[in-house]
């Protein structure tokens, strides 16, 4: 949390696909859209969408410093963390995996 250089990222997002990032204090599979969304509790998304690079990867730089991660990530708090993007296959959207992280 004191070195505040934390990066969220999603690969094989399709083309063109804008998403957004999100954090909530629990997991779930819970079936949405194309896919399962796996992060519940207390969710909260960050920001504007991202739109993935030519590779298939977005990502998101966040500040731990600033209001209000810095009231939610301290050391000793676990996040879950997920990207849920647009998708042209059925329901129109989808989920990468999501992570659970242990701050220190």
């Amino acid at each position: 949390v004191a070195d505040n250089d934390f990066t969220l990222s999603a690969d094989n997002v399709p083309s063109g696909a804008a998403g957004v990032f999100f954090l909530g204090s629990q997991q779930v599979q819970v079936p949405a859209a194309n896919g399962f969304r796996c992060v519940d509790g207390f969710v909260r998304r960050f920001g504007t969408a991202v739109l993935p690079d030519a590779m298939g990867e977005s990502s998101l730089a966040l500040d731990l410093a600033a209001p209000p991660l810095s009231a939610w990530i301290v050391p000793g708090a676990t996040f879950n963390f997920q990207f849920w993007y647009r998708d042209s296959v059925g329901a129109g959207s989808n989920f990468s995996n999501a992570v659970a992280v242990d701050f220190q």
